[in-house]
């Protein structure tokens, strides 16, 4: 610790190509969020001061690359989503927190289909904590496919303290409701039940979630 930018921008490269592979048969035009731009293995850094968040953070976010397209005006740009990573998240993270960070955001990119009846059928919007425990889930798995063993995932649960990568506590319910981030605890036992599991093609990794997204280990509501 701590990682930087250029950390981040040789780790989601590997993390993005599978999942994109996985989910959208390898077609970057297919991975788009709802609000129209398309999701690229591309990272920026800001500065967080929010007081809640203890300034460590990280989130999709729509920003500017250059145009890869060698034909292209000189200095033209595309709006693409990427993952935006704070200061205070990359001084305080290493690589496995750096890859799972990367994996879980990218996660999030991910709900409209992942949430579906094709893969782990718990409607859209999923309810409660479990959209977060699934870009957890997707995460860890995506970290297990490019590193080849689930050292790293391991790594980045039993620091997480030190990293900060989760809160404590998670979120506070609105109006007695879950939402938002759960308790780390939560999330940590999630992503060892996926270890455990093990499990070694998507659909096996499907499976595992599905049999980790119930109500005793995961708040619906």
């Amino acid at each position: 610790m701590p990682v930087t930018l250029a950390d981040a921008q040789a780790q989601i490269t590997p993390i993005y190509n599978f999942q994109l592979n996985a989910l959208y048969g390898g077609q970057a035009a297919n991975w788009v969020m709802p609000w129209g731009t398309e999701v690229a293995p591309a990272v920026t850094n800001f500065v967080d001061t929010g007081v809640a968040s203890g300034g460590n953070n990280a989130f999709l976010d729509g920003f500017d690359i250059p145009d890869p397209d060698p034909n292209a005006a000189p200095g033209s740009t595309i709006l693409v989503t990427g993952v935006a990573l704070s200061d205070g998240l990359l001084n305080n993270m290493d690589i496995p927190a750096l890859q799972f960070a990367i994996g879980h955001e990218l996660g999030h990119a991910n709900h409209d289909v992942v949430d579906g009846p094709a893969h782990f059928n718990v409607g859209q919007p999923a309810p409660g904590h479990v959209p977060e425990v699934i870009a957890d889930l997707v995460a860890a798995y995506s970290m297990r496919i490019v590193n080849g063993d689930w050292v790293n995932v391991g790594n980045a649960m039993a620091n997480w303290q030190t990293t900060k990568i989760f809160g404590p506590n998670g979120d506070p319910d609105h109006n007695g409701v879950a939402i938002g981030h759960p308790p780390a605890a939560t999330r940590v036992n999630c992503v060892n039940l996926l270890i455990q599991a093990d499990p070694q093609t998507w659909p096996a990794f499907v499976a595992a979630g599905r049999a980790i997204l119930v109500p005793a280990n995961v708040r619906f509501q």
